[in-house]
């Protein structure tokens, strides 16, 4: 049994079923007859992404074009989204302090300021470290 390829509907159709297809008129009209290499080269293609174009004994396989790179605004919503993370993990740092009666270092809420000037402020340089945290509170 022979297979035939589309690349407009990027599918493979068995041969014994065109008369089916062609009652219903869904035979694409640019099926081509392929061979057992051509399949093999063209699902390894298409499971990258790429477009398959050409004829049986011809086909090109151009790869997908790379995402394009982030936007400035991307790079800094997700370093402001680390400092999120960070802030709220130092959240539970100063509720332990409470619960066990224990004086919070002055590193901390340097640290946590610092952490809040990155969430507020509109741009910046995401290249650069997050503040460091400090050490944990002995006694938290």
């Amino acid at each position: 049994m022979s297979k035939f390829y589309s690349a407009s509907t990027r599918g493979f159709y068995p041969s014994d079923m065109r008369a089916t297809y062609d009652s219903a008129g869904t035979w694409p009209l640019d099926a081509v007859a392929v061979t057992d290499a051509d399949e093999a080269m063209i699902r390894a293609g298409l499971a990258t992404g790429a477009t398959v174009s050409g004829a049986s004994g011809a086909w090109v396989v151009t790869p997908p074009a790379p995402p394009p790179p982030p936007t400035s605004a991307a790079l800094w919503s997700a370093y402001q989204a680390k400092a999120q993370l960070a802030i709220n993990k130092s959240d539970i740092t100063m509720l332990r302090c409470v619960e066990n009666g224990v004086a919070v270092p002055a590193a901390w809420p340097s640290y946590r300021k610092a952490l809040r000037a990155i969430l507020n402020a509109t741009s910046g340089d995401p290249t650069l470290p997050l503040p460091m945290q400090p050490a944990y509170p002995a006694g938290t």
